[in-house]
């Protein structure tokens, strides 16, 4: 799901993690006939990390110019990587859907069958690190949400913890550092909207997304989790806290 808070952005997935199994190239089923077409990941066996390595030993300016060449540096490894077999897809008869992930260094394919994938898997043995399913993995509700209509209690201190991090003298230090107009984003299991801490900072228009059966149309948790992380970061509970 995904939700925005005042500064706030709130991605949240509520009810299903969408992940892979990375399980072997020769797992049973994909080899010989066509089989039932399957929505998969190809994992490819040259890993990001040997980008995200060299980055990490490179000396930059400032942190903006270091993450535009870690985007870089991993998109161009996809792309040189991934390029045999997504020309391998593009020869096919019946347009394949796919997503590139360069991220990760990973081709999602949508419905196919098990005689495709294996006839990838012996053209680039020695390209591809795992073929495996997409898997949804349901996560355990704590507690049946009952939305509830907050107030924002005032305070005139703060709470132990924050004195005990030093907060209040980060926010009053020169030149910022008070979390103005910084927009924040999360993906969890979702965000109470009503919550104390966080009902005065949710941005509103294009905040949330929920990818789930649910489709709720704002922020909303089953969980718990993604309330309690988003309220870390942003909580705007007491009358002085920064923006």
């Amino acid at each position: 799901m995904t939700s925005s808070f005042k500064n706030v952005i709130l991605l949240a997935s509520a009810c299903f993690i969408f992940g892979n199994s990375l399980e072997a190239i020769d797992i049973p089923g994909f080899g010989g006939g066509g089989g039932a077409n399957r929505n998969v990941f190809i994992t490819m066996s040259k890993s990001p990390n040997l980008i995200i390595d060299q980055i990490a030993q490179q000396n930059f300016p400032n942190r903006e110019t270091k993450l535009a060449a870690l985007r870089n540096g991993l998109l161009s490894h996809s792309i040189n990587t991934q390029s045999p077999i997504l020309k391998f897809l593009g020869t096919q008869a019946i347009p394949i859907q796919y997503d590139s992930i360069w991220i990760s260094n990973q081709i999602y394919l949508k419905g196919v069958n098990s005689r495709l994938l294996s006839t990838i898997s012996s053209l680039y043995p020695s390209d591809i690190a795992s073929i495996s399913d997409e898997t949804f993995s349901f996560i355990n509700y704590a507690y049946d949400e009952e939305p509830y209509n907050a107030t924002v209690k005032q305070s005139n201190s703060y709470t132990w913890g924050l004195n005990k991090i030093q907060a209040p003298e980060a926010w009053s230090l020169p030149g910022g550092n008070n979390g103005a107009g910084i927009v924040v984003g999360s993906i969890d299991t979702g965000v109470l909207r009503t919550h104390e801490a966080l009902v005065g900072n949710y941005v509103g228009e294009y905040g949330w997304f929920d990818p789930t059966k649910l489709k709720t149309s704002t922020p909303t948790d089953v969980n718990g989790h993604g309330t309690h992380t988003v309220g870390e970061t942003c909580f705007q509970h007491y009358f002085d806290r920064p923006q």
